[in-house]
């Protein structure tokens, strides 16, 4: 888990994702998020906790489009106290992502690598997973859809986690609230997206 006391140069995380390009996952069963829910997750997973964040952005084909290019530019997690690695990723298996994180004064780096992808005419989805140098173990997956139903567009985050590092286990209440805060913040920055 590099630690920085200034943003790192784009180089220096460039040559971090390089190097960790094939590090192995810091949890069991990649893809749970699209297996599971906290009621039917194998035992493996039974000690981390299971959240589930949705907001519905509006109606109609026009607002999905609008959502779907912000989603596909990963502009959810455009946040004053985020930084996204590279720039924009693409959104296809395997690709590893770095999340830059200012906490307490200090730029944490976590790296992720994306588990799964669905792209079809109503509905957008990619989970990512955390690799063995991230603070945390878990899953993440982002889904915008647009329903057949009631013609609502929705966006949700799905995520699995448990302390992975020492410093997570130590920070473990402050770290649930950065979660929440990054949920929270992802999903009103969507809906202000969307009505700007």
């Amino acid at each position: 888990m590099p630690i920085f006391l200034k943003p790192p140069a784009a180089d220096q995380v460039e040559r971090v994702l390089q190097q960790n390009h094939s590090s192995p996952f810091a949890y069991p069963h990649p893809g749970i998020t699209w297996e599971s829910n906290a009621g039917t997750s194998p035992p493996a997973l039974n000690k981390f906790n299971w959240d589930r964040y949705g907001i519905r952005l509006g109606q109609g084909g026009e607002c999905f489009r609008k959502a779907k290019s912000h989603f596909e530019n990963w502009e959810m997690f455009s946040l004053d106290w985020i930084r996204l690695y590279p720039i924009q990723p693409l959104i296809q298996e395997g690709q590893v992502v770095g999340v830059l994180v200012k906490v307490a004064g200090v730029w944490i780096l976590n790296l992720c690598r994306i588990v799964r992808t669905l792209a079809e005419a109503r509905q957008i989805s990619f989970s990512y997973g955390t690799l063995s140098n991230h603070a945390e173990a878990g899953e993440e997956k982002f889904s915008l859809e647009w329903s057949a139903e009631d013609d609502t567009v929705r966006y949700e985050i799905n995520a699995v986690s448990r302390p992975n590092m020492l410093i997570a286990k130590l920070a473990y209440p402050y770290v649930r609230n950065l979660q929440k805060r990054f949920c929270r913040e992802s999903m009103e920055h969507m809906r202000e997206l969307i009505r700007s």
